[in-house]
C-alpha cells in the first residue's frame, strides 16, 4: 500500500470493529492513526486488537483510552508494545490499569525504542506503579512525553521519578498534575525529585497543577528555575504556595526566562505588583 493510499486518522466504530482488527491482521490498515476510545471493549476484543498490532508496521499511534481495560488489559498491550518497533504514540488514559497495569506498561519499556509518547493519566496508579515506570525511563531512550496526570502519586511516587529525571536525558514533557504531591522538603534538604529536576537537561515542560504544593514546595521549584534553564514551561496552579512561595518563583525568574507560566489560583494576594511577573506569560489569577 503506497503512502497516498493511507489516510491520518480513524476513530473506529463499535459496528467497523471487526473489519478494523481484521485489517490490523493482514497489514492492510488505510490508516496509521487508530482510536478506540470509548468503545467498552471486551477482553476478548482487547486481545484481538493486541494481536493484530504484533506484526504491525503501519499504525503509529493507538488510542485505547476509556476502555476501562484493567491490568489484564494492560499486560495484553504491554507484550506489543515491548516487540513493537513502529508503534510512536499510545493512549491508555482512564483504563483503570492501577499499579499492576503500570508495572507491565513499566516492563514493556524496557524493551521498547520507539514509543515517543504515553498517556497514563485516570488510572488509579500509586507510589509503585509510578516507581516502576520511573525504573524503566532510567534506561528508555526513545520516550519524549510521559502523562501521568489525575492519578494517586505522593511524594514517593515523585521521588523515583525524580531520580529518573537524574538519569534519563530523552523526556521533554511530563504531567503530574491532579496527584497527591505535597511539600517536597524544607529549604535545605531538597529530595530526589527536586534534584532530579536540577540535574536534568532535556525536560522543557513540567505540569504539577492541582497537587498539594505550600510554600516549602515553591521554595524548591525555585531552586529547580534558578539552576536549570531548560524548563521554559511550568503549571504551578491550584496550589497553595501563597504569597510567600510565589514571590519565590518570581526570584527564580531572574535567571530563568521561562516561556509560560501559571500560578493562577494559588491563593496570592500581595505578588501580583512584584516586578518579576509582570509578563504576558505568566498567568496569576
Amino acid at each position: 500500500m503506497s503512502s497516498k493510499e493511507v489516510s491520518r486518522n480513524r476513530k473506529v466504530e463499535r459496528r467497523d470493529l471487526d473489519s478494523v482488527v481484521g485489517d490490523l491482521k493482514r497489514n492492510s490498515s488505510s490508516s496509521y492513526i487508530l482510536d478506540f476510545s470509548y468503545l467498552d471493549l471486551s477482553p476478548d476484543e482487547i486481545s484481538e486488537i493486541c494481536f493484530g498490532l504484533q506484526d504491525n508496521y503501519v499504525i503509529r499511534d493507538v488510542d485505547l483510552s476509556r476502555n476501562f481495560m484493567g491490568p489484564d488489559g494492560a499486560r495484553l498491550v504491554a507484550q506489543v508494545v515491548y516487540h513493537d518497533n513502529v508503534l510512536v504514540t499510545i493512549n491508555l488514559s482512564n483504563n483503570g490499569l492501577v499499579d499492576e497495569g503500570a508495572e507491565a506498561i513499566a516492563h514493556a519499556l524496557t524493551g521498547n525504542r520507539t514509543l515517543q509518547e504515553l498517556n497514563l493519566s485516570s488510572n488509579k496508579i500509586y507510589d509503585l506503579g509510578a516507581a516502576a515506570i520511573a525504573f524503566a525511563l532510567k534506561t528508555n531512550n526513545s520516550l519524549h512525553s510521559l502523562n501521568m496526570s489525575y492519578n494517586r502519586i505522593s511524594n514517593s511516587g515523585a521521588g523515583a521519578i525524580g531520580s529518573m529525571l537524574a538519569l534519563n536525558s530523552c523526556l521533554t514533557k511530563l504531567n503530574l498534575s491532579d496527584n497527591w504531591i505535597s511539600d517536597l522538603g524544607d529549604r535545605n534538604n531538597v529530595n530526589s525529585f527536586t534534584k532530579g529536576l536540577i540535574i536534568n537537561t532535556t525536560l522543557t515542560e513540567l505540569d504539577l497543577a492541582v497537587n498539594s504544593l505550600g510554600v516549602r514546595g515553591a521554595n524548591q521549584i525555585a531552586q529547580v528555575l534558578q539552576s536549570n534553564p531548560k524548563l521554559v514551561n511550568l503549571d504551578l496552579s491550584w496550589n497553595a504556595i501563597c504569597d510567600e512561595g510565589a514571590l519565590a518563583i518570581g526570584a527564580a525568574l531572574q535567571r530563568n526566562i521561562l516561556h509560560h507560566l501559571n500560578l493562577a489560583c494559588l491563593n496570592c494576594y500581595h505578588c501580583f505588583h512584584d516586578k518579576n511577573f509582570h509578563d504576558g506569560t505568566i498567568t496569576i489569577l
